[in-house]
């Protein structure tokens, strides 16, 4: 379901496009750093879905249980609310 997400992000904004961008180059040499910058693409954007993934998948490597908890389930929220179906 994540290939339709790509197409439904076309509109994001450059903001949050550079700050995942960044997030996803330093993602395994400075996890922490990554994790900042896929927080700030969603307070530019709070609809990334892309950046809100990125997010939970990278708090579930780290071992951080509870936030990636949290933010599976702001996953499966958002994608239903906007309509991403599941593939």
């Amino acid at each position: 379901w994540l290939l339709p997400l790509r197409r439904w992000a076309g509109g994001r904004s450059k903001a949050a496009a550079e700050s995942i961008s960044r997030a996803d180059a330093l993602r395994a040499s400075k996890p922490d750093r990554a994790i900042e910058l896929y927080e700030r693409a969603l307070r530019d954007a709070p609809e990334e879905l892309e950046a809100l993934w990125k997010l939970a998948t990278l708090l579930d490597e780290r071992k951080l249980a509870d936030r990636a908890a949290g933010t599976y389930r702001r996953v499966l929220s958002l994608a239903h609310y906007l309509g991403v179906a599941e593939d």
